[in-house]
């Protein structure tokens, strides 16, 4: 092979490998603001988790003081006609 066959090759073969790592550089890019994108998006779950838990446990905690404060409270619409007929009394007097 003559040398300017050789030489030829060589900055054909460099080339390819400066390419390759261009696009080694693209997709590693592309993977962190992907790896970034995933962590907002668990962050945002985590918070709406969490102030969805907050909301439970006030809604139980004002169950537990409501029946403290009245054990024959009524505190769903669905518990109405599980309710005792004074309660059934007491609600269509006030209509």
């Amino acid at each position: 092979m003559s040398q300017s066959k050789v030489t030829e090759i060589k900055n054909k073969m460099m080339r390819m490998q400066e390419q390759m790592l261009k696009d080694k550089d693209i997709q590693n890019k592309q993977v962190m603001s992907f790896n970034e994108y995933a962590m907002e998006v668990q962050k945002k779950y985590m918070q709406l988790e969490s102030k969805c838990w907050y909301q439970e446990w006030c809604i139980r905690w004002l169950e537990r003081n409501l029946l403290k404060l009245n054990p024959k409270a009524v505190l769903y619409e669905e518990d109405i006609y599980d309710a005792p007929k004074e309660v059934w009394k007491k609600k269509n007097d006030k209509k």
